[in-house]
Formats: structure tokens, C-alpha cells, sequence
């Protein structure tokens, strides 16, 4: 994550030092790369670690929980079926 997190951080800076300039297109492009810059590194280092770890992460045992999508799509009726399911 330090990686992910450098990067962003430097990335802001540099596109965060664009909104010195007194033109009004740069200074926008640099508030939105900068803003947009800001999402990313959020969603890296808090979000998309949150999405990817399942229950071993937890201290559970992922043999008690059923997170595939197959049996998300069984329970909600949707997707494929076997053939003699109800």
C-alpha cells in the first residue's frame, strides 16, 4: 500500500500545483485531476482492501461462510439452475 500510496500522493502535488495559475481552464483541470487523484487513493488503500478480503482475513474460518456468487444467485433466483431445482 505504500506504493499505491506514494504515487497518489506525489501525483496530487503535481497536479494540485497547477491550480497556482491565474487561467481558468488550468487551474480547473488541476482541481479535478487533483480531486480526482484523492478518490483513487481512497478507494486503494480503504475500499478495494475491504472488497478483496473475505473471512480468512477476519479471523473466521471461510469454510462457514458462503460468499460465491453462485449461491448469492441460487438464493435470489436469478442466474443458472440445474436442472431438477424447484
Amino acid at each position: 500500500m505504500a506504493g499505491a500510496g506514494s504515487a497518489c500522493l506525489t501525483s496530487m502535488v503535481g497536479f494540485g500545483s497547477l491550480m497556482v495559475a491565474h487561467h481558468r481552464g488550468v487551474f480547473s483541470v488541476g482541481l479535478l485531476v487533483f480531486l480526482g487523484t484523492g478518490a483513487v487513493l481512497v478507494a486503494a488503500v480503504g475500499v478495494l482492501p475491504a472488497l478483496l478480503g473475505g473471512p480468512e482475513r477476519q479471523g473466521g474460518n471461510p469454510a462457514d461462510h458462503e460468499t460465491t456468487i453462485g449461491a448469492a444467485r441460487k438464493d435470489a433466483g436469478t442466474g443458472p439452475q440445474k436442472e431438477g431445482d424447484p
